[in-house]
C-alpha cells in the first residue's frame, strides 16, 4: 500500500469533475449486462448455453431482425473477456493509479489519476511488462496488487473491480494525459485518511462491440436511416427486382459517364458489367438498392472497385466506402490514390484530393506519405492551420501583398529599429547587469542589437524567404486539401501558377546582381490594378522571364505574382474554421469519397450534413458480420449500397462456438447469396499459374473461372530451384514432423516442418541473391504458434532486402495478400487425423489462392488424408497430376528434416516408426552426428568405422529408443575418449576414428565430446 500526493491543480480539476451531471455519464447496456457476471460467470463456457437462438435467413419485422443478434453479440462478448482473462499474466498491460476518487453524483464513476504516462512498449519486446495507456471504451480489471497469473483474480471477493474507460466531450477538455473518468461494476471502498494505490490491468477494447450494439438498438435504429435496412430483413422485396437489369436503362448514361474510363484500365467484359450494373441502380427506384460483386481471388476485384469509385468520383456522388479491417480499407485506397495519380484521369475527373478523405486510428492504419496527403487527422491539421479565421492563409496573402508594394518603406521601418535599438544598447551598457537584465527581459527584441544593418537586398530576400515559404504553404494545403467545389478552375490555374512564380522570384532576388538602389527604385513602383494582365499571358511570360534583363525579370515578376495574389485573394472564399473540430467537419461533410472501416463510420452518424451521402460500397464484405454492416447501412441518406466479396473464403471471426453455432459469423453477403439474390461474378483469375487454380476451381467455384492470358502465357512458369518438387503446385509429404501445443496451449505447432520451410526459403533465397531475382515469399500456415515459431527461427535476416522478400503469416494474415511463391504449413501431424479447423474449406481456399508463380504444401499424408474432407480430396488430385512428392525424396529437404529431428528430440517416434532408416550392416554403422572440438561446432552427417574387439555393448542405444537393438560384436571401430549418451545410459569408447568417404543415414542420438545435444 502506498502513499501519494497530488498538486493542488489536480485536485481543483477533479473538484471540478465531481459535479458532473449524471445524464452526461452513462455507459453502454452491454457494459452493465457485463459488469452483472461474477467471475464464476465469467468462465462458465455454458453460461449462456441453450439461451442463443439461431439467427433465422429471413424475419418477419425489424425488431425480429435486430433482436435475433442480441443474445450472440452478448455471449461472443462474454468468450472474448473469458479468454482475454485467461491469459493475464505478468506481461498483461498495466499501469499504476495513484489516486482514485468517486464522482458523488453518479453511481460507481471515478476519476483515476496514474502515477505516470505510460511509455510505449517496443515492440516483439517480451522481456518486460506492457505498459497500459487507458483508451476510450475499454474494459479493465482494477486490482490493488500488479497481476502475476489469472488466479490472483480469484483470491478473495474484493481482489478485481471490472471497470469501463469513459469519455465525454463535458469533461474531456478538463483532463490532462494523467487523468481518467471511469465507471466500475460495484462500489470501491476508498479510505478517507489516505490515498491508495491501485493497478488498472487492461482485458479488451469495447469500441466495436458497443458500436454493434447502438445499432442494433430498435429504438436508436429507428431514428436512423432504414432505407435499405426495411428491405434486407423482408427479403421479397429484394426477389421482385432482381429481374430488373440495367440493360432497359438509356445508353447515354453509360456513354457520357465511364465508358472511356472503363475502356482506358482493359476491364474484362464481367467487369465491366459490375461497374454498369452498380452504376445503373442509382438511376432507377426500381432496381434493387443492393448489389452483389463475387469475386474470387486473383479475379481483379481491387481493380474493380477502384474504377468504380472513380466513376463515382466523376458523377460527384458522394460515397462511403468501407471494409471490414483497417488493412482491406487502406488497401483499397491506395490503389484509388494511384488511378488518381494519372495525368489523364486528373483532367477527366476534375477532382481534387480535398474531395477524398480516409480516417481511423492511424498508427493502425500504417498511414505512409502517400496516403497522409488524404488522411482526415493529418488534413485537419493542415487545414486548421490554412484556414484560421486571424492567422491562416488570408493572413499570409496579406503579409506577401503587403510586402510586394511596401517592401522599401518596411526598409526604412526596419532601419529606424535598428538605430533604436543601438541606442538602447548604449543606454543599458551605461547600467548596472540588475538593470541590464530587467531591461532584457521586457524586450526581447534587444537581443538582436548586436547584428548589423542588412542593406537592403539581404533584406528584401530575408523578408521574401520567410513569406514565401508560409505562403506556398499555404497554396498547396488549399489546391490539394479544399474540395473541389471551392476552388473554380481560374483560381486553380491562378494558383499553380503563382507557385510557380513565388520560386521564380525568389531565383531572381537570389542572383540579382544590382545595386541596392536599383532594387529599392524596382520595388518602389506601386503596380495599379488597371494594368492587370491576362492570365494566359502571365502563364506564357513565366518561361519567358528568364530571357528579360535583371531589372525587367522582376519587375515582370513582382508585378505578375502580385497581381496573381489579389485575383486569387479576391475569387476564394473557402469558410473560417475556429478549431480543429471544425475542421473535421468540414472534411467530412464536403468529401465525394469516404473511407473508413465498417466499424470507425459509426463516426459519421454524429455529422451533420447538408447533402448526405448516398451510395455504400462494402469490400471484404463476406468478412463482415451482418450485424456490424448495419453500422454504415443506418448512415443518413444511403440509397444504394454495394456488397463485394466471396464467401467461399474466410467469414467473420467468432471466439464463442455457441455465437458461431447460431451464426453470428454469417454475413449479409452470404445470407443474401444463400436465398438466391443475384450475384455479379468476376470470372477471370489473374494471379495463379493454371496449375495452383485448377483445384481451387474445381472445388470451390464450380469451374466457372477462366485463367487469364497473363497466367497462360509459357513465360508465366518460373522455375526457381530444381527438382521435381518444385514445380509450379505440389503436395510434399512429410510424415517425421510431430505436432505440438504452446504453452498456453491454444496453438499448434510443428518443429520439423517449419525447419522444412525455412530450409526451402534459404534455397529460394540464395536463387534471388545470385541472380539478382526479386522475388517475394511467403509461409502462410492455420495456427499462430507455427508462425510464431518461424519467425522466431528466421529473426530478420530476410528484412529490408532490395531483391527478396518474406512473410509469414497466419491463413487470416494472407487474406487479400499474393506472394511469387507460397509455402503453406499445414502443421497437423498425428496417429487420429485429427486436423482442426484446417479442415474449414473457406480457410484453406484461402491459403491456397494466394500464390502467383508456386505453391508448395508441406504436410503429413497419413493425417490429412485419414478422413474424407477437403485435405483428402486434395491429396488425392496431387497424386493423380503427379504433383505428390515425399520430402525425403530431396537430398537437401532430407538432411535439413534429420538434423531437426535430432535438435527436437523427436527421433523416438520417427526411428521406431522408420527402423529402415538406421542401417547396421557389413561391419558399418551409418550414423548422423554432431562434434564439438576447438570451442566450435559443426555438423557431420557421416559414418565412422573401427574395430569394437571386447566392447559388445558399445554405441548400445536407449532401449526406449531402440528395443533390443545393440551393434554387432567387433564391428571394426577404434575407440577415442567420446561420449554416446542417451537418456538412459552412457558408454565411453576410445580412438575414434572419422571416414569422410562415407555419407551416414541418421540413425542414433548425437555424438558429443562429453555431453548430449
Amino acid at each position: 500500500m502506498s502513499y501519494y500526493s497530488s498538486g493542488d491543480d489536480d485536485d481543483d480539476v477533479l473538484n471540478q469533475l465531481k459535479n458532473l451531471k449524471v445524464d452526461n455519464l452513462k455507459s453502454p447496456g452491454i457494459v452493465e449486462i457485463m459488469f452483472r457476471w461474477s467471475l464464476t460467470d465469467v468462465f462458465n463456457r455454458n453460461l449462456y448455453k441453450g439461451e442463443v437462438p439461431k439467427i433465422p435467413r429471413i424475419f418477419n419485422s425489424l425488431e425480429h431482425y435486430l433482436s435475433s443478434y442480441s443474445k450472440p453479440l452478448i455471449e461472443e462478448t462474454h468468450a472474448d473477456l473469458r479468454s482475454c482473462m485467461e491469459i493475464i499474466s505478468q506481461r498483461t498491460p498495466t499501469v499504476e493509479t495513484i489516486c482514485v476518487e468517486e464522482i458523488p453524483a453518479a453511481e460507481f464513476y471515478y476519476t483515476v489519476k496514474l502515477l505516470k504516462k505510460p511509455e510505449i512498449a517496443e515492440k516483439n519486446n517480451f522481456e518486460k511488462n506492457v505498459a497500459y495507456e487507458p483508451m476510450d471504451a475499454d474494459i479493465f480489471a482494477l486490482m490493488r496488487t500488479k497481476p502475476r497469473h489469472v488466479s490472483d483474480l480469484s483470491r478473495d471477493e474484493s481482489s478485481y473491480i471490472l471497470g469501463f474507460v469513459v469519455r465525454n466531450c463535458d469533461y474531456e477538455e478538463k483532463l490532462n494525459d494523467l487523468q481518467h473518468v471511469v465507471k466500475l461494476s460495484r462500489k470501491l471502498e476508498i479510505s478517507k485518511s489516505y490515498r491508495e494505490s491501485y493497478f488498472m490491468v487492461f482485458l479488451l477494447n469495447m469500441t466495436t462491440t458497443i458500436r454493434i450494439w447502438r445499432s442494433i438498438d430498435l429504438e436508436m435504429a429507428k431514428e436512423r436511416n432504414l432505407n435499405i435496412i426495411n428491405k434486407i430483413f423482408s427479403y421479397d422485396s429484394l426477389v421482385k427486382k432482381d429481374n430488373i437489369s440495367s440493360s432497359s436503362l438509356p445508353k447515354k448514361f453509360e456513354d457520357a459517364c465511364v465508358s472511356e474510363n472503363l475502356e482506358r484500365f482493359s476491364l474484362n467484359d464481367s467487369q465491366k458489367n459490375a461497374i454498369m450494373e452498380c452504376l445503373s441502380m442509382r438511376q432507377s427506384e426500381e432496381m434493387n438498392p443492393i448489389q452483389l460483386i463475387w469475386g474470387p481471388p486473383g479475379t481483379g476485384k481491387t481493380k474493380t472497385i477502384s474504377t468504380l469509385l472513380l466513376a463515382l468520383l466523376q458523377l460527384k456522388c458522394r460515397t462511403l466506402a468501407c471494409a471490414p479491417t483497417n488493412t482491406a480499407i487502406v488497401e483499397v485506397t491506395s490503389r484509388l490514390y494511384k488511378l488518381l495519380n494519372d495525368e489523364q484521369i486528373l483532367r477527366d475527373v476534375n477532382f481534387s484530393t480535398g474531395d477524398i478523405v480516409l480516417f481511423g486510428n492511424k498508427s493502425r492504419m500504417k498511414i505512409d506519405d502517400n496516403l497522409s496527403q488524404i488522411f482526415l487527422d493529418d488534413r485537419v491539421r493542415r487545414l486548421d492551420k490554412c484556414l484560421s479565421p486571424l492567422f491562416g492563409w488570408r493572413h499570409y496573402f496579406s503579409l506577401m501583398k503587403n510586402f510586394l508594394t511596401n517592401a522599401v518603406s518596411q526598409y526604412k521601418e526596419y532601419v529606424k529599429m535598428h538605430e533604436e535599438m543601438e541606442k538602447l544598447k548604449k543606454e543599458m551598457q551605461e547600467k548596472n547587469e540588475k538593470a541590464k537584465k530587467e531591461m532584457q527581459e521586457k524586450n526581447e527584441k534587444a537581443e538582436e542589437e548586436c547584428k548589423p544593418v542588412q542593406p537592403f537586398n539581404e533584406f528584401a530576400l530575408s523578408k521574401y524567404r520567410l513569406y514565401a515559404k508560409n505562403l506556398e504553404d499555404c497554396i498547396e494545403v488549399l489546391c490539394k486539401d479544399l474540395p473541389r467545389r471551392f476552388i473554380t478552375y481560374e483560381n486553380l490555374k491562378c494558383m499553380n501558377i503563382a507557385l510557380s512564380l513565388i520560386k521564380k522570384f525568389k531565383d531572381f532576388l537570389v542572383s540579382a546582381i544590382c545595386s541596392d538602389e536599383d532594387l529599392e527604385d524596382v520595388f518602389e513602383s506601386i503596380p495599379e490594378k488597371s494594368d492587370e494582365v491576362p492570365l494566359a499571358v502571365i502563364s506564357g511570360y513565366l518561361n519567358m522571364l528568364d530571357h528579360l534583363s535583371i531589372e525587367s525579370r522582376l519587375r515582370k515578376g513582382r508585378s505578375f505574382l502580385w497581381q496573381l495574389l489579389v485575383k486569387i485573394s479576391t475569387n476564394l472564399c473557402p469558410p473560417d474554421l475556429s478549431d480543429s473540430t471544425a475542421a473535421k467537419d468540414f472534411c467530412l461533410q464536403n468529401a465525394t469519397l469516404i473511407f473508413s472501416t465498417a466499424s470507425s463510420s459509426f463516426k459519421l452518424h454524429n455529422t451533420k450534413m447538408e447533402n448526405p451521402l448516398r451510395y455504400l460500397l462494402v469490400d471484404e464484405a463476406a468478412q463482415l458480420k451482418e450485424c456490424e454492416s448495419l453500422i454504415p447501412l443506418e448512415i443518413e441518406g444511403i440509397e444504394n449500397a454495394v456488397l463485394i466479396g466471396d464467401e467461399c473464403q474466410l467469414p467473420a471471426m467468432v471466439k464463442s462456438q455457441i455465437s458461431e453455432n447460431a451464426g453470428f459469423g454469417r454475413s449479409m453477403f452470404e445470407r443474401l447469396s444463400s436465398l438466391g439474390h443475384e450475384k455479379m461474378m468476376l470470372n477471370v483469375q489473374y494471379r495463379m499459374h493454371p496449375f495452383i487454380s485448377k483445384f481451387p476451381n474445381s472445388n470451390f467455384y464450380n469451374k466457372e473461372i477462366h485463367d487469364g492470358e497473363n497466367v497462360l502465357d509459357p513465360s508465366y512458369l518460373r522455375n526457381y530451384l530444381s527438382g521435381p518438387l518444385y514445380g509450379p503446385y505440389a503436395f510434399i509429404n512429410n510424415g517425421r514432423g510431430k505436432e505440438e501445443s504452446d504453452k498456453h496451449g491454444r496453438s499448434q505447432k510443428n518443429m520439423i516442418e517449419a525447419a522444412t520451410a525455412i530450409k526451402i526459403v534459404e534455397q529460394l533465397f540464395k536463387v534471388s541473391e545470385q541472380t539478382k531475382l526479386k522475388l517475394s515469399v511467403g509461409i502462410v500456415s492455420p495456427y499462430n504458434a507455427q508462425v510464431y515459431s518461424i519467425n522466431d527461427k528466421i529473426g530478420k535476416k530476410y528484412e529490408s532486402l532490395k531483391y527478396f522478400s518474406l512473410k509469414v503469416r497466419s491463413i487470416d494474415g494472407f487474406q487479400g495478400s499474393e506472394e511469387d511463391v507460397i509455402i503453406f504449413s499445414t502443421v497437423r501431424s498425428n496417429k487420429s487425423g485429427s486436423v482442426g479447423f484446417l479442415a474449414n474449406a473457406q480457410r484453406t481456399n484461402v491459403a491456397l489462392t494466394r500464390a502467383k508463380h508456386c505453391l508448395w504444401i508441406l504436410g503429413n499424408e497419413t493425417t490429412l488424408s485419414s478422413r474424407e474432407n477437403i485435405w483428402s480430396k486434395l491429396i488425392r488430385d496431387a497424386k493423380v497430376r503427379n504433383c505428390f512428392h515425399n520430402a525425403d525424396d530431396d537430398a537437401v529437404l532430407y538432411k535439413a528434416i534429420t538434423k531437426a529431428c535430432i535438435e527436437y528430440d523427436e527421433l523416438d517416434d520417427n526411428l521406431v516408426n522408420n527402423m529402415n532408416s538406421l542401417k547396421i550392416s557389413n561391419n558399418k554403422c551409418y550414423i548422423g552426428w554432431r562434434v564439438v572440438s576447438g570451442g566450435g561446432q559443426r555438423w557431420l552427417p557421416e559414418t565412422f568405422s573401427g574395430n569394437m574387439n571386447d566392447y559388445d555393448s558399445a554405441l548400445c542405444v536407449s532401449p526406449r529408443r531402440f528395443p533390443g537393438r545393440r551393434f554387432p560384436k567387433k564391428a571394426n571401430v577404434v575407440v577415442n575418449q567420446v561420449s554416446c549418451v542417451s537418456p538412459r545410459r552412457q558408454t565411453w569408447l576410445s580412438n575414434l576414428q572419422m571416414d569422410d568417404s562415407l555419407w551416414g543415414v541418421v540413425g542414433l542420438p548425437p555424438i558429443t565430446m562429453g555431453s548430449y545435444l
